[in-house]
């Protein structure tokens, strides 16, 4: 799995769902149709907050690991994938 923002897979995807946790952090999916991969990423976290994705292959996984990941997005490597 590979960076979604080295990789220029960040500038303009498709959001398939965004969703709020009981601690109020929110996690979205994400799907580039130029990069054919997805991933997630998740923001407004607590140290120590973690997010996995599993699509058809190994599990990814972020973790907010100090507080200047707390101010900003926190995402997994992206995932081959397709629409559908």
């Amino acid at each position: 799995g590979q960076d979604p923002m080295q990789m220029y897979c960040g500038a303009g995807p498709d959001t398939l769902t965004t969703e709020r946790t009981t601690t109020g952090a929110r996690v979205e999916v994400r799907y580039s149709p130029g990069c054919e991969a997805g991933w997630a990423r998740m923001w407004g976290t607590r140290v120590g907050d973690r997010l996995e994705m599993t699509a058809g292959g190994p599990t990814r996984r972020a973790q907010t690991e100090d507080e200047v990941d707390t101010e900003s997005y926190v995402y997994t490597v992206m995932t081959a994938a397709r629409p559908g």
